[in-house]
Parts: structure tokens; sequence; C-alpha cells
């Protein structure tokens, strides 16, 4: 039975945001936000983080929660156009919250286990936040935001690296192993990958319960880049000839390395985090790898 109460999506036309629409809209009635004008319609309402105020002019009622999922998330784009990046991703979205806060709607913002430094394993919600970038620096600028001044009503979820079907890195990868490419992977950057699906299941229990508080969710380990490669290499080619390591550190001197990337599962009580196998599969099996073996 659908609730007929309504979740609002902030940013329908994102990663999260359009798999969101499609794994929720069976529960609820999902509305959500797009800056393409042509694609606006009764439950997709147009929104510009350029031009927040025009967002104003609805009305919003019977709303149980809004997920905002509305942001610039390319990291080198943020450290490249970095005045950009902050009146998007904190200016606009502050203003937007406060705004979302004020009709009385349930908030929940996914955020980034970037926002600590890596320095150890399991990071609780609770530890000190040190971003090191520009993208994870303005994710803990609206974080703050949020704690200091929605006193409830709000939930923070921090995800490690999401995994979605079209993720391009392995996309690329099972092309070059179909026209047998010499493939090569950083040895020295390590992520801890959750599924897009973890993610929804994630923000729709959120959303359903109202939890409020600050969350960390991630894989139960973490894996770096070339042995994701060689684990896709033994499943698809039955061997790892044609693939070789490569360094971040050499590759990238500018890029920080954290040394850790998981986080406690401090929503454990909603879902079991995944192992990183578990999600390396999962992203075979929903793009019907074909074994080369």
């Amino acid at each position: 039975m659908i609730d007929k109460s309504k979740i609002l999506i902030l940013g329908g036309d994102s990663k999260i945001g359009s798999y969101l629409k499609k794994y929720m809209g069976n529960k609820f009635q999902v509305v959500t936000t797009t800056r393409r004008k042509n694609l606006v319609s009764e439950n997709c309402i147009y929104l510009d983080l350029n031009d927040p105020e025009n967002f104003k002019k609805y009305k919003f009622t019977g709303f149980k929660a809004a997920i905002f999922c509305a942001a610039i998330t390319n990291q080198k784009f943020c450290e490249d156009n970095f005045d950009l990046a902050k009146n998007l991703n904190v200016f606009s979205t502050i203003n937007l919250l406060n705004f979302l806060i004020e009709q009385d709607i349930f908030i929940i913002f996914p955020s980034t286990s970037l926002i600590f430094d890596g320095k150890k394993p399991f990071c609780p919600a609770l530890e000190k936040a040190n971003p090191k970038g520009t993208y994870a620096k303005l994710k803990a600028e609206v974080e703050n935001e949020i704690k200091l001044n929605y006193k409830s009503n709000f939930a923070i979820i921090r995800f490690s690296k999401i995994i979605d079907p079209n993720f391009l890195l392995f996309k690329s990868w099972i092309k070059d192993f179909h026209e047998k490419k010499k493939i090569e992977a950083f040895g020295d950057y390590f992520f801890s990958p959750i599924y897009i699906s973890h993610c929804a299941e994630i923000l729709e229990k959120v959303s359903q319960n109202k939890l409020n508080g600050i969350f960390n969710f991630s894989a139960k380990d973490q894996i770096s880049y070339f042995e994701a490669l060689k684990f896709f290499s033994n499943k698809m080619v039955g061997s790892s000839k044609n693939i070789e390591k490569i360094s971040a550190k050499l590759e990238m001197k500018s890029l920080y390395l954290p040394n850790f990337t998981t986080l406690e599962n401090s929503l454990k009580s909603l879902i079991d985090s995944p192992s990183t196998k578990e999600v390396l599969d999962k992203f075979l099996e929903d793009n019907k790898y074909i074994s080369l073996k």
C-alpha cells in the first residue's frame, strides 16, 4: 500500500535521485526536482540551485521528508571552480534547507565519508570531521549549519563510495576486457564501496521512520582499485595476466589518499554492511557480464 504522505527528492536527475525515484515510487508519492524545464510536470518541480528563490513559490503540504540530492559532486570540478561550488553546494543548499525546515519537513542530507581524514578505520558518526578536499569541506560546512541550527527534524547520512550499474570506471574495465586491452589501476588508492541499492534502502527507511541524528554507512571492509580490477579480471577472464598495478601517489600527486575508507555502521539496526566483494558482484550481475574464460 502506498503511503499517503509524499517524499520530495531534490535533484531528481542525479545518480542517487533518479534511482530513488524508481526505488521509492511504489511506496510513496514521490515528487522530484529538475533543472531541465522540459521535464517539469505535476510531480517534478523546477529547481535551479543558481536561482533557489524561484523554488520557494511552491506550496509544500503533506510531505513526510525531503532528501537533498542536488549538488555538484565531481571533486575535481569543485577544486577547479571553488566559487561556483561554494555558491551551489553551501549557500543555495542552506537557503533551501532553511526554507524546507520552515515548512516543517523532515530533512535528510546525504553526506560523504570524505569529511574524515581517513587516518583510522571505522570512524563513528560523532568523530570530529577533518575534510581534506574542497568537495568534502563544503559538505562539512552544510553539516555544521544543520547541527548548529536544526536541533531536530533532520538526518545527516554519510556514505562511502556509491557504486551504481553505470559506474564509468568499472564499465570501461569491462569494455577493455572484451577488447583484450591492458588495464591499469591504482594499488595505493582504497575505497569502501556500497551499492546504490544499499543507499536507497537506508534513505527510504530513514524517511519512513524520521530517524533524527547523524549516521555513517560503508562496506565492512576496503579494497584498492587494483584489487577490484583483479577481482573483475579473475571473474571475467580467469586470470590477472593483462592488468597492471600503478601508484596514485605518483600519478596524481595533488590527490589526498586516505589510509582508511571504512565507516562504523551506525544504521546496523536497519541494514547490514555489505562486503566489498558483494558490491562488486552486484555490479557485474546488474551488467549481465559474460565470462570470457
